[in-house]
């Protein structure tokens, strides 16, 4: 089960600013480079094609409608896989 009373993220910024502002910092310990992490970072693209990314936001857990569709959605990914 997931419980939650709240969930934040940091406000959105430009891809180029943050960029700017870790200039290269290696912030996950990967231990790669910007241009190696780039590198990669395309090669895992071109070999997911058949993957996806699924975002949602404002999921208000306490309502029950709201569960029944995420139960709906999450039955709707087990069907593919």
């Amino acid at each position: 089960m997931f419980e939650a009373d709240a969930l934040g993220m940091p406000p959105p910024e430009r891809r180029t600013a943050a960029l700017a502002a870790t200039a290269g910092l290696d912030c996950f310990g990967a231990g790669l480079r910007r241009a190696e992490a780039e590198a990669a970072s395309e090669a895992a693209l071109v070999s997911s094609s058949g993957e996806m990314v699924v975002v949602v936001s404002e999921v208000h857990l306490d309502v029950p409608a709201v569960l029944e569709r995420l139960e709906r959605m999450f039955d709707g990914f087990a069907s593919l896989g």
